[in-house]
């Protein structure tokens, strides 16, 4: 699985683009994104599963100078499958 994470500081918070893309014969079942220890979304696809996923996050979570941040993102294949995790952790711009 390719996880490909983007972090910019916005005006207010921070944007973030998250693209997934699963390798042959993967496919993503749920997607959970947490930023700072808080959840930012779940995306669920039990009905019809994906095996490419992207996902834009305007002004989320704070910002300012010097704060670090740790961005979590698990996806969930089949039942008794393990999770696949990614996390990217920043810190602002002073």
């Amino acid at each position: 699985m390719k996880f490909t994470i983007a972090c910019q500081r916005a005006a207010i918070g921070n944007d973030i683009d998250l693209e997934i893309e699963a390798d042959k014969g993967e496919a993503m079942f749920v997607v959970i994104c947490t930023l700072d220890g808080i959840e930012i979304s779940t995306d669920d696809f039990r009905e019809t599963s994906v095996v490419s996923f992207h996902r834009t996050f305007s002004q989320v979570g704070e910002a300012r100078a010097g704060e670090t941040h740790k961005l979590l993102v698990e996806v969930r294949g089949k039942d008794g499958e393990p999770s696949r995790f990614a996390v990217r952790m920043w810190t602002d711009i002073t």
